[in-house]
């Protein structure tokens, strides 16, 4: 787990958001209100929309889009992201979180059973680190 997490409020910019993420690195950022309670996180699938703003899908994607209802509408959700100019336009929330009290293998289940690749670790709520995948091969690997 890395205690050394890379914190925004729901008001920052985006514009801010993405410099900060390309300077230090990270994939992602959570977003906390006072007292370090997390309300969110930002990644860079989140931000990645931001580059769709007025580009028409080709005609293979676009086809592919509208062949169903989830489809279109993961678009449409994407899509009201490329006007985004705040975190709290993009973020994911809530998030799923993982208590400083749980195991390894929890974290990782947890991890697999929402699609996650990192999540962020709270003590009572209040954010203490993150734990990533990489963490976890790290433990698998200091295991074997």
């Amino acid at each position: 787990m890395s205690r050394d997490v890379l914190t925004l409020t729901d008001d920052a910019s985006i514009v801010d958001a993405v410099r900060l993420l390309l300077e230090r690195g990270a994939s992602c950022a959570v977003v906390v209100e006072e007292e370090d309670h997390v309300k969110g996180i930002v990644t860079e699938r989140d931000l990645i929309p931001l580059a769709m703003k007025g580009v028409v899908p080709p005609g293979i994607a676009l086809r592919q889009i509208l062949q169903d209802a989830p489809h279109i509408l993961d678009f449409l959700r994407e899509l009201r992201k490329a006007d985004a100019s705040r975190i709290a336009e993009v973020m994911t929330s809530p998030v799923q979180c993982a208590d400083v009290d749980m195991t390894v293998g929890q974290m990782a289940d947890v991890m697999e059973a929402f699609g996650r690749r990192q999540l962020p670790v709270v003590r009572e709520g209040r954010l203490v680190g993150m734990v990533t995948r990489r963490d976890v091969l790290r433990a698998i690997a200091s295991k074997i």
